[in-house]
């Protein structure tokens, strides 16, 4: 499974000396996640892969999910992320979770929009905002459970996703592996 061997990449080049497992499961996790990062304080951190139905939640995150590229000469625009940038971009993701958990870096929020200076990152931001407002609107009216909805739109969600969507827009059509240490140093920033 190439989610595996992105994950396993991206853990080994944020965290050298202390890589972590990564276990597949065959059962669905209660959110509908298809990789998640378990921090336990008693036991192992670890990576888990959700097996069941993984074909399904892939197809349609496939479907779904769009890379932001912002400020070029034709303005902002969506574009259809490959097969690559999806599975780095949803790596990163996961890792950055773990960042979160072991490193306690500032995390993004969508007032960190008023505070970046760099204009990338600030759309980025500003975008990631308007999905997760967008979001809240879709579960609301599917009649999400307040749990389910807690795990999508939280601080921690949203500032992994801002890495993710960084980290898909900054590898858009160039080679994922070239820019290692490029999205390395993104997975492991901090919020002004």
């Amino acid at each position: 499974m190439t989610i595996f061997v992105y994950l396993a990449a991206l853990d080994r080049l944020v965290f050298p000396e202390d890589p972590v497992a990564i276990n597949f499961s065959i059962r669905k996790h209660c959110s509908g996640f298809l990789v998640a990062h378990h921090p336990n304080k008693n036991a192992e951190t670890r990576y888990n892969i959700y097996v069941d139905g993984l074909a399904d939640l892939w197809e349609a995150r496939k479907k779904e999910r769009k890379s932001w590229i912002p400020g070029n000469r034709r303005g902002h625009r969506l574009v259809k992320a490959t097969r690559e940038e999806l599975l780095v971009s949803l790596a990163a993701h996961e890792v950055r979770h773990r960042v979160q958990s072991d490193c306690s870096p500032k995390k993004f929020s969508p007032k960190s929009a008023n505070l970046v200076k760099d204009k990338f990152i600030k759309s980025i931001i500003r975008f990631e905002a308007l999905v997760l407002e967008e979001d809240r609107k879709t579960y609301n009216k599917e009649n999400k459970s307040k749990f389910f909805i807690r795990g999508r739109i939280n601080r921690k969600e949203f500032d992994a996703n801002v890495i993710e969507r960084l980290i898909a827009s900054k590898i858009h059509r160039k080679n994922a592996y070239s820019l290692r240490e490029e999205t390395a140093s993104i997975i492991k920033m901090s919020a002004p």
